[in-house]
């Protein structure tokens, strides 16, 4: 026997005969994106914490892998991620060299990148603080 199915956009039904047995079921199609102000708004957060996130990830590779300061990538790395990385620079009193070989484990950079994405995912909770949760279906 051959198979039949229908679909339709938003609610799929889905029918048809396998062997000796027909069934019917309908599908709800669930996305996990969000749509409207607040949803835009929730993924350009997401972005940028992204983008700054990576950033400071490519921060702490340089310096654990002792990269030379004065090549043009790691100047461009280390230019745009002072700003963020700043704030913290005080905070520990350690020294976080690794060895004598020069290696350092930048404990700012690992704490910029924990307090920013907490201040990311408090930015995404404050605006859609007003909008209705969804029913499961």
């Amino acid at each position: 026997m051959e198979s039949i199915k229908h679909v339709e956009v938003n609610n799929q039904e889905v029918s048809g005969t396998g062997g000796d047995q027909s069934y019917r079921k309908t599908v709800v199609n669930k996305t996990d994106s969000y749509v409207g102000a607040t949803g835009v708004a929730t993924n350009i957060v997401y972005l940028v914490y992204g983008v700054l996130a990576s950033l400071l990830g490519i921060r702490l590779l340089l310096s654990l892998l002792i990269a030379n300061r004065s090549n043009a990538f790691a100047d461009i790395i280390y230019g745009i991620t002072n700003p963020f990385v700043s704030p913290f620079r005080s905070l520990f009193g350690v020294d976080t060299a690794i060895g004598e070989s020069g290696s350092r484990f930048e404990l700012e950079t690992a704490v910029a990148i924990l307090s920013y994405g907490l201040l990311a995912w408090i930015i995404v909770r404050i605006i859609n603080i007003s909008k209705p949760e969804s029913e499961d279906i």
